[in-house]
């Protein structure tokens, strides 16, 4: 405070540059004196619970910019104000590029981006021929081409890594998802109860699942909304209205069905949003009972996690699942020091607190 005190005994008043100074070494102070103590840390939420070995942890959640920035700190703020944060509105399918993660906000008609790199999340709305009107699910090709179902538009409109307008395909269909490989791409029909695939390279349609003149009941889909790949090509596909997830070989061929109708532990009320670990273990959102549950290759269950209705933490609504290992680094340190992850588990919520649910698959420490 020497500056202020020296002024005065000279006679002069401080400066407007000399009380700026003073203003601010007194928020600092303030700011040290009535610093608010650490939060009292929450015990780790685990699945299964105590006293079972835990599989998955429940690591974060992600609803505005606030929970992706870095902030501005106490400086920044007391200069420029609290900064705005942006929500996530109604989130549904979700994917993964590089440090990115897109996501479909169907109320927003656009894409979030969360860059982890940065810390930032930002909305991306193409404009004239790109323009999104409900997108729904979106997959992400290898050299960033972005395929976006947009069920209002009836179409998969497809942007170029960019983020520029590229062209659409299945126009006149009710897409709800679309998966690709290296050489085709599938997209589900709710109009005509099928998947169709297509060259990727030429964007003409192959064959449609199931395949045409297949007649048994067991084969058909009725309400085909999302849709995954296992690492040999195969089609896993959850059919709402049957209440199952459909697996079909890499010619179309049905191979097993998985789950029937019921609110039980390994059945399903209102399956939608699945995927698949590098296991080949299926991970399936239901949004009735709000739980996504975990079967091995034969269809047995293994584990279920969400803790429906309340708690530290609850799905709400779940539309999508989506496994990643890249972007383990990101989170690992919100991992239990007990607890070794393995992977991250990606979870859509269209309503609730937590929009985005980040849990961690792994193991005790030894």
């Amino acid at each position: 405070m020497g500056t202020c005190a020296s002024a005065t005994e000279r006679g002069r008043g401080p400066t407007a540059g000399q009380r700026l100074i003073c203003l601010l070494l007194l928020a600092l102070l303030a700011g040290c004196a009535t610093a608010p103590s650490e939060r009292t840390e929450r015990l780790p939420v685990f699945y299964p619970p105590p006293p079972d070995p835990a599989r998955v942890q429940l690591l974060t959640t992600i609803s505005t910019s606030a929970d992706v920035s870095k902030g501005r700190g106490w400086f920044r703020t007391f200069i420029l104000g609290p900064e705005q944060s942006q929500p996530i509105v109604k989130p549904y399918g979700i994917a993964f590029w590089g440090d990115k993660i897109y996501v479909c906000d169907s109320v927003l008609a656009a894409l979030q981006v969360i860059d982890l790199s940065k810390k930032q999340l930002r909305l991306l709305r193409p404009s004239g021929a790109g323009r999104l009107v409900k997108p729904i699910n979106i997959s992400i090709d290898r050299d960033g081409t972005k395929y976006v179902t947009d069920t209002a538009r009836e179409a998969v409109v497809v942007l170029d890594a960019q983020d520029r307008y590229a062209g659409e395909l299945a126009k006149g269909l009710k897409p709800g998802d679309v998966v690709l490989d290296d050489t085709r791409l599938y997209v589900s029909d709710l109009k005509e109860h099928c998947v169709r695939v297509f060259d990727k390279s030429s964007r003409q349609p192959l064959f449609t699942v199931p395949l045409e003149g297949e007649t048994s009941p067991q084969a058909r889909l009725y309400s085909p909304v999302n849709l995954a790949l296992d690492g040999e090509g195969n089609l896993f596909v959850s059919d709402l209205g049957a209440f199952r997830v459909q697996k079909y070989d890499r010619e179309g061929r049905y191979v097993r069905t998985f789950g029937s109708q019921g609110l039980a532990p390994g059945l399903f009320a209102r399956p939608k949003g699945i995927d698949l670990d590098e296991n080949g273990l299926l991970y399936v959102v239901d949004a009735a009972t709000q739980v996504v549950q975990i079967f091995d290759q034969e269809g047995r269950l293994l584990l279920f996690f969400g803790q429906p209705g309340g708690g530290d933490f609850a799905l709400s609504l779940p539309a999508k699942v989506r496994v990643n290992r890249s972007l383990v680094p990101y989170f690992r340190h919100l991992a239990d020091p007990s607890f070794e992850l393995d992977y991250l588990v990606f979870v859509t919520s269209q309503y609730g607190d937590g929009k985005i649910g980040v849990f961690g698959a792994g193991h005790g420490r030894q």
